[in-house]
């Protein structure tokens, strides 16, 4: 079995079961395609004839990998009765997969030019019909369990409830706390310009600029203390001893 193949789930028991019934009694009506010497398209065929007793009838797909990826997509998505869950985990599946070539066909006309290169989530969503987001969701599950999402593209589960189970597993992320400036060294160096300033004030030299400037300074020292968790509110600034600032500004 080619690895594209594998990017799609397998039928339920009891239609291969039909399937081999109906080989069985009409004959196959569709060959099985090879690519590279492996089955690329024609997997149920092949075992619906191998159930009905039937000698399988093969053909040699001619294209390039990007022909024969497209060409499974195509077949899988237009043929068979697949839920928007299991396509979009066979689109998670897909995300994966490099394909190299050049196309030479128009099947491959929703795959990447370039060579060799992968298939994107959006690439993939428009391949098998389905939104973005379910992709994202999809891709999500299978990279959180691949048990998970292999149960969800056997129609086991839905793919809301395993992005649920996935989301509840890691829980939300935590977002960025933004880095907070050091207080006591912002304090640290208000006091220290205020003190100085207060010097000049005792021995009755400091010009109104500077009262003002050691006010602002003293405030904004206070504002920063009370800013802290569990400090106690200040509703005053703390008075120079000799009578404070007020009696300091009078001699």
């Amino acid at each position: 079995m080619h690895e594209y193949v594998e990017l799609f789930p397998l039928m339920l028991d009891d239609e291969l079961r039909e399937l081999a019934d109906d080989i069985k009694a009409n004959g196959q009506r569709d060959p099985i395609v090879l690519f590279d010497g492996q089955i690329l398209d024609g997997r149920h065929r092949y075992l619906a004839c191998g159930l009905a007793g039937v000698a399988p009838e093969f053909t040699t797909f001619e294209g390039t990998e990007a022909d024969a990826l497209a060409l499974v997509v195509s077949r899988n998505v237009h043929r068979r009765h697949l839920t928007a869950a299991q396509r979009a985990i066979s689109a998670a599946y897909l995300v994966t997969v490099k394909h190299g070539g050049d196309r030479r066909s128009d099947q491959a006309a929703t795959l990447p030019v370039d060579a060799p290169t992968h298939v994107t989530q959006a690439q993939a969503a428009a391949m098998v019909k389905v939104s973005e987001r379910t992709v994202r969701d999809a891709v999500a599950v299978r990279a959180a369990s691949p048990k998970l999402a292999e149960q969800v593209r056997a129609g086991k589960i839905s793919l809301s409830k395993a992005a649920a189970q996935v989301r509840a597993r890691t829980g939300p992320r935590k977002a960025p706390t933004a880095r907070r400036r050091p207080v006591k060294r912002d304090v640290e160096k208000q006091l220290e310009q205020a003190s100085v300033l207060l010097g000049v004030l005792t021995l009755g030299r400091l010009m109104p600029a500077q009262r003002a400037r050691l006010r602002m300074l003293l405030e904004a020292a206070i504002k920063r203390l009370d800013d802290r968790p569990g400090a106690a509110r200040t509703d005053e600034a703390p008075q120079p001893r000799g009578g404070g600032l007020a009696t300091a500004e009078r001699r």
